[in-house]
């Protein structure tokens, strides 16, 4: 009706479910035009990668790489020989970093505690840098003297503004 054609190429079939993975095997395979759809484990949606349970894992770990390779792009700017402004060096890392490891928060804000510690780490790791404060520093020093909340209560207040 609409003669819309439907790339069978780019298609692909996610089954989400918290359940065993043995049940994939049970559902029939989809077909389109003759040609069957093939069955995936993870899917990219709108920048978000949502796998078979829903974990999030991919997504958050895919996100950290991307943050550690911008970080090393800025890493002469906001390394410890530079003479940064702690306060510019910080918006710098609100504008550039902190985007690419919020990226889709609300819908991945409640994913486990372990995949939002890997985020939590790496915000830990730029703050050190950002404020050239030894790596032996406790975490709640560091945020108390440069004004950041945590990387958990950061995500959570981006999901109540959302919902």
């Amino acid at each position: 009706k609409w003669r819309i054609k439907i790339n069978v190429n780019k298609c692909s079939v996610a089954l989400f479910s918290k359940r065993l993975t043995h049940l994939c095997s049970e559902v029939p395979p989809l077909k389109i035009f003759g040609a069957t759809i093939p069955r995936v484990n993870e899917v990219k949606y709108l920048g978000v990668i949502l796998d078979r349970k829903l974990a999030y894992r991919s997504h958050i770990s895919k996100a950290v790489c991307r943050a550690n390779h911008r970080l090393r792009q800025l890493y002469p700017i906001l390394t410890k020989s530079s003479s940064i402004n702690i306060n510019l060096a910080l918006k710098i890392y609100k504008t550039l970093l902190r985007p690419i490891i919020t990226y889709a928060a609300p819908a991945w804000g409640y994913a486990a505690k372990t995949h939002i510690s890997k985020l939590q780490v790496f915000q830990n790791k730029v703050l050190r840098i950002i404020t050239k404060l030894p790596w032996v520093t406790a975490i709640e020093i560091l945020h108390e003297k440069i004004g950041i909340a945590t990387f958990r209560y950061h995500v959570r207040k981006i999901a109540n503004k959302f919902y």
